[in-house]
């Protein structure tokens, strides 16, 4: 017993010596010395004889970062951002655009609040540090500054996804599907509400009729005709007139064409598809006003007629075209969220190995 005193006297002085540097837990009231010391006394006086050294002696454990918190920070600010994406390129927007801006806030109210806990939580840092304590470093500035940040690229890259892909998608299909449409016989007034437009076979670009109007960009239109229809129009006309009364029916697009006669129209990839006789709707209203005044030009050019002209895109496959709007949009948003998760774990990464041998004291109670 004699000699168990002495040793375990000496390793209570060397731990509360150490304690500042190595103890694991918060300290409160009575130091760990202390503590230690009633551990040992209880042990050995209660029993004369020391009889589970490693329970009596509770030795003090290497200080490391909260591994709870680090993943926290990892996937609460992905989590953020796929969610305020998703809100913000889903059809959620497209049907009920109070709640997917409503979702956004809640996010941007999430990562306003992680940044409140950061301001308190350094409060509470001061005041453990006024009382002789060491505390590690704070990680709510970490998680609210990079959910923030989430929270702002998510509606950025959400809303580019829906207004290049997803957008124009959910207004093709919630329109409707038009086949065999004849250019030359039917007016476009009778094909408002279709979005994708399979026509007769034989139908194809006009392009001794394209023309383009410039203004920084080109914005190129080209007249949809059927040339075996305008064969078998003459019983109402004359037989040297083979042009249909109007051109209801205009392939458009941007910096896709010879703008002047010759003119030479190649938008949409499918012009010169002898076998390509559908099209969709082109959805974007920016551009109409400019498309107009190309279809006037082309009017006074070659003294046609455009009543009421019909803004389309020339494919081969409408349905495959729409499909593809969406499929490109869905793969935009996985890239998105994959990166985002890449990068948010390497700068946990960066910030842990940062402080991973700057910690020299006990651990403030858990994120």
């Amino acid at each position: 017993p004699t000699s168990y005193s002495f040793i375990c006297s000496v390793l209570v002085r060397m731990a509360g010596t150490a304690q500042t540097m190595w103890y694991s837990g918060p300290q409160g009231a009575t130091g760990f010395k202390e503590r230690l010391q009633g551990a040992y006394d209880r042990k050995f006086y209660s029993s004369g004889i020391l009889e589970d050294a490693g329970e009596a002696l509770l030795l003090p454990k290497r200080l490391r970062l909260n591994s709870y918190a680090l993943l926290m920070c990892i996937l609460v600010p992905w989590g953020l951002f796929t969610g305020v994406s998703w809100a913000v390129s889903s059809s959620l927007r497209y049907t009920h655009s109070e709640a997917s801006w409503f979702l956004v806030t809640c996010g941007f109210t999430i990562a306003l609040g992680f940044l409140l806990k950061w301001h308190l939580h350094r409060s509470w840092q001061r005041h453990a540090k006024d009382d002789g304590q060491v505390v590690g470093p704070n990680l709510f500035l970490l998680l609210g500054l990079s959910s923030l940040t989430a929270c702002s690229l998510g509606v950025m890259v959400g809303d580019n996804i829906y207004t290049a892909y997803m957008r124009p998608y959910y207004d093709l299909t919630n329109l409707g599907v038009a086949a065999d449409v004849n250019p030359d016989i039917v007016r476009s007034s009778s094909y408002l509400d279709a979005g994708r437009i399979v026509f007769t076979k034989g139908t194809h670009v006009q392009q001794s009729l394209a023309l383009g109007f410039k203004d920084e960009r080109v914005y190129c239109v080209a007249p949809i005709a059927n040339d075996n229809a305008s064969a078998g129009l003459s019983a109402n006309r004359s037989a040297s007139t083979k042009t249909p009364v109007s051109y209801d029916f205009w392939a458009v697009g941007v910096d896709c064409c010879v703008p002047v006669p010759p003119a030479s129209f190649w938008c949409g990839g499918a012009a010169y598809d002898t076998e390509a006789h559908s099209a969709t709707r082109w959805m974007s209203d920016d551009e109409r006003p400019l498309f107009q005044l190309a279809i006037q030009q082309a009017e006074v050019e070659y003294g046609i007629k455009a009543k009421h002209p019909l803004l389309l895109s020339w494919t081969r496959d409408a349905s495959r075209d729409a499909e593809r709007l969406r499929e490109e949009g869905v793969w935009r948003f996985h890239l998105w969220i994959c990166g985002v998760l890449a990068v948010q774990a390497a700068i946990v990464g960066i910030v842990a190995a940062h402080f991973s041998g700057k910690l020299s004291g006990s651990v403030p109670p858990p994120i």
